[in-house]
């Protein structure tokens, strides 16, 4: 919502800059209490950046933020 509303940089498939940093940084905080900062942030960025695949977001973040954290830890 915060890329919808606020978003000026345009990226692909009507998805916008602020939206993806705002996203990563809101995977993050969360993710900052289960594991070590550089994973915890590894993996939102990871993750959030599957937003872009050609797939639905809500089957694409998780399975790659998983497969990330599975593959850092």
């Amino acid at each position: 919502l915060i890329g919808k509303y606020f978003g000026i940089i345009e990226m692909i498939t009507n998805r916008t800059l602020e939206g993806t940093v705002v996203g990563i940084l809101i995977a993050f905080i969360p993710l900052a209490f289960l594991f070590q900062l550089e994973i915890a942030f590894a993996i939102a960025a990871v993750g959030m950046l599957a937003e872009y695949l050609p797939i639905e977001d809500n089957i694409g973040i998780p399975i790659v933020a998983g497969l990330t954290a599975t593959l850092l830890l």
